[in-house]
């Protein structure tokens, strides 16, 4: 192995679309994700996304980068 570590990164939405589509997707991050249990908590990211452009949040992963012999 080369190179290890943790990354604390930022994330930013620009639509709320595209913010259920990442917890849709990664799903281990959002357990029971449901756009209708949720859905008074979107309109208020909505309002976020709107007045500030973008909704922002950071994220937490680990990597390591090697090379094959």
């Amino acid at each position: 192995m080369l190179e290890s570590g943790e990354a604390f990164r930022p994330i930013k939405f620009f639509d709320v679309g595209a913010l259920v589509w990442f917890a849709k997707v990664i799903e281990w991050e959002f357990i029971n994700f449901e756009v209708d249990k949720y859905l008074d908590n979107l309109y208020k990211v909505q309002d976020i996304q709107e007045k500030d452009g973008a909704i922002q949040g950071r994220i937490h992963r680990f990597y390591f980068v090697a090379r094959k012999q």
